[in-house]
């Protein structure tokens, strides 16, 4: 799950939601010069909620969830490089700390 660290869940029962709401910010973008013309492939924006739980293994985590927004590259055909800037929360408060996570891989 976005803004916690890798195993921090792990149990005999884990639960994850994730909802995702994506958009385009950039669909294209050209800079002309006398040698030739650089585009950048497609930018896009996203904003999302990840709630999780784990349960039967030493501790019960209890729901915890992250909420945050990223910006994604589109590298071509399918891979793609994403930054997701995301904070935690246990329901209660959402902390202060910004988690920063990169991802290259394909979109789902």
């Amino acid at each position: 799950m976005r803004g916690y660290d890798f195993r921090e869940f792990a149990g005999k029962s884990t639960y994850l939601f994730n909802a995702e709401l994506r958009f385009p910010l950039i669909d294209r973008f050209a800079l002309s010069f006398p040698f030739g013309t650089i585009e950048t492939p497609m930018i896009r924006g996203s904003l999302f909620f990840d709630a999780g739980r784990a349960t039967r293994f030493i501790y019960d985590t209890g729901w915890l969830g992250a909420v945050g927004a990223g910006v994604g590259l589109n590298l071509g055909y399918a891979p793609v490089f994403r930054v997701n800037f995301t904070r935690a929360t246990d329901f209660d408060i959402i902390e202060n700390d910004t988690h920063v996570g990169l991802f290259i891989g394909y979109n789902y």
